[in-house]
């Protein structure tokens, strides 16, 4: 049984996005693809302003979910405040 009480172990969005981001990014380079697509989503959702080449680099990946995450997060990333509801149809 464990005793780690599970706000020990979320991650503390209060810290700034810079830990986010130094978590995200070496999943976003990884092997396993299901967790870098879920690494984009969270950049992408959160709009964390991250190296452009790491998005770039998602969107030449073999595997069609993340080059799918990638396309959208980088639409995510580049939309202005008054076109958001016009890019997340367009993306």
């Amino acid at each position: 049984r464990s005793t780690t009480r599970p706000e020990a172990t979320a991650v503390d969005l209060s810290s700034g996005q810079g830990a986010l981001i130094d978590m995200l990014a070496p999943v976003v380079k990884g092997p396993d693809p299901w967790l870098v697509t879920c690494a984009l989503y969270v950049i992408g959702e959160q709009r964390l302003p991250v190296p452009e080449a790491v998005i770039r680099d998602a969107m030449a990946q073999p595997d069609r979910m993340v080059r799918e995450t990638a396309e959208a997060t980088w639409c995510r990333l580049h939309e202005s405040p008054e076109n958001v509801s016009l890019t997340e149809r367009s993306c």
